[in-house]
């Protein structure tokens, strides 16, 4: 007899053997997609879906095939060796950067997916540097199934690297810019076909008014059809993972007015197209989110600053003591007991000890000590310090993310990633507000329409919807938090822990 699927309903392949429990039975499903969103499903507690349901939900899709293909290449130790470190037994903990986050909402839903994932033991996402540490046990789950979960609710995920994180944020920064540019030009030219009418709209005759009006439409499409996107595709992830977000409202409220502006231009009522105001509150909303991803980039620099202290190449001594004889290598090549040379101003790339040499070095970085401080055969030098008069010749005791620089990046990111009280309640607040916010719009629209009539009841829910958008809340809360943060380690204060700043 074949099989079909519990999720979708489609036949199950032979060759597939893919199971989820469900009131204590096992239920086949038809591949890995099904599979996981069933999963899903009955572990949120919602399994009475299965029994409520009218129809088969549609087959969960599943990535192309060279993009799981690429993922399972993240699992080679090998590949792991330059971000994965090892803990006790299979665990293992890395940092990720993530792409399409645009707010607080975003990072609750990332962080609930991945501690919802069976084997990930802790998850900390830093919404300032948009980094997440995640902590697994691989031997339960392994990261390309961490990367594929998160890529399933939306967002993207790769290994962490300076290099690219730098390219990406200077991507999102010139896209941004062109973003707000064109909202900017579109709210310029639709006030300018809007302001003849504010100012003398019962003098002008209704032929040059329906000029203006189509004008107006004109000159919004960019501002709706491109500078808008970002609250389109928000609204589209927050359905798509059952939740609300600070975009939901925010593209309702567009779409909502376009359309009503627009009925208004076809049917010829001749009032109620408020198309500049739509250019204009795209234009402010994209202003205030780039003017908070300056903030959050300078708070995030603090951190980077300090990994770049370690310079990416070094004088390695490959036969020493038999020959002095330097050679270029790079620094993530070096394993303890290498043998390096470091010349009169240039940055120690190791923890290690001195073998031979007298110098000064400067540990103004470490110790806040203005001072150089002398350094002999048996002295101990840390990496990021700098070598200021005579040369040395250091024995590697650690490199990489076994440095004290490395521990001192750690700790910075895990203060950051950690949320005080204050950011967890706004957070709790905020995603509360907008769900019942969405409720009242409906009771707001029906009795404005009994009362009113339906296009004044449309700019009163409208308004509603744009007024009451918590989005300074759950944006300045966080940004505000890692600002301080940021500022205080530029001045050589760095943060331990969730609650330093609130006491």
């Amino acid at each position: 007899m074949k099989k079909t699927c519990f999720h979708c309903g489609l036949d199950v392949p032979d060759n597939i053997s893919l199971t989820v429990v469900y009131e204590n039975e096992p239920r086949d499903t038809c591949c890995a997609g099904c599979q996981a969103v069933a999963q899903g499903i009955i572990d949120a507690g919602l399994g009475n879906y299965y029994k409520q349901r009218t129809a088969d939900a549609e087959k969960a899709a599943l990535p192309p095939q060279e993009i799981l293909d690429r993922l399972k290449l993240y699992d080679l130790p090998e590949v792991q060796a330059g971000f994965v470190e090892a803990g006790s037994g299979e665990e293992r903990e890395a940092v990720l950067m993530l792409e399409g986050i645009t707010c607080a909402a975003c990072v609750w839903l990332i962080e609930q997916q991945l501690l919802r994932t069976a084997g990930v033991l802790r998850a900390d996402l830093n919404y300032s540097t948009r980094r997440v540490r995640v902590l697994w046990d691989n031997s339960r789950v392994l990261l390309s199934d961490i990367l594929l979960r998160i890529q399933k609710s939306g967002y993207g995920a790769v290994p962490y690297d300076a290099h690219k994180l730098e390219e990406q944020v200077q991507a999102e920064r010139k896209q941004s810019l062109i973003r707000l540019a064109v909202a900017g030009l579109s709210m310029m030219q639709t006030m300018m076909f809007a302001v003849p009418e504010y100012l003398y709209g019962n003098e002008i005759e209704s032929v040059f008014l329906n000029v203006l009006h189509w004008g107006s439409f004109l000159m919004v499409l960019p501002a709706m059809l491109y500078s808008a996107v970002p609250f389109y595709r928000g609204m589209w992830r927050d359905l798509k993972n059952r939740r609300t977000g600070m975009d939901t409202p925010v593209a309702v409220a567009l779409i909502l007015t376009f359309s009503a502006g627009v009925y208004s231009l076809l049917s010829g009522a001749g009032q109620g197209m408020y198309f500049e105001s739509i250019a204009m509150f795209v234009f402010f909303l994209l202003g205030g989110r780039y003017m908070e991803q300056i903030a959050r980039r300078k708070a995030g620099d603090a951190a980077e600053r300090l990994v770049k202290l370690v310079p990416a190449f070094c004088h390695k001594l490959g036969d020493y003591p038999g020959s002095e004889t330097a050679e270029e290598a790079a620094v993530v090549q070096l394993r303890p007991g290498d043998v390096v040379a470091v010349y009169p101003g240039e940055v120690i790339p190791v923890d290690g000890t001195v073998l031979a040499g007298e110098s000064e070095v400067n540990e103004a970085m470490l110790t806040g000590e203005s001072l150089p401080l002398p350094k002999q055969a048996g002295s101990a030098v840390v990496a990021g310090t700098l070598n200021t008069s005579g040369p040395l010749v250091i024995r590697t005791d650690q490199v990489g993310g076994g440095t004290r620089l490395a521990h001192i990046v750690k700790l910075l990111d895990r203060a950051l990633a950690q949320k005080p009280r204050l950011a967890e309640l706004a957070d709790k607040y905020a995603a509360f507000f907008l769900s019942r916010l969405l409720l009242l719009a409906v009771p707001v629209f029906v009795g404005w329409t009994i009362y009113a009539g339906p296009m004044q009841a449309l700019w009163i829910t409208v308004s509603l919807l744009v007024i009451t958008c918590p989005c300074a809340l759950s944006l300045a809360t966080p940004t505000a938090l890692a600002a301080s943060t940021g500022v205080l380690a530029s001045d050589g204060i760095l943060i331990s822990g969730s609650g330093s700043l609130e006491t």
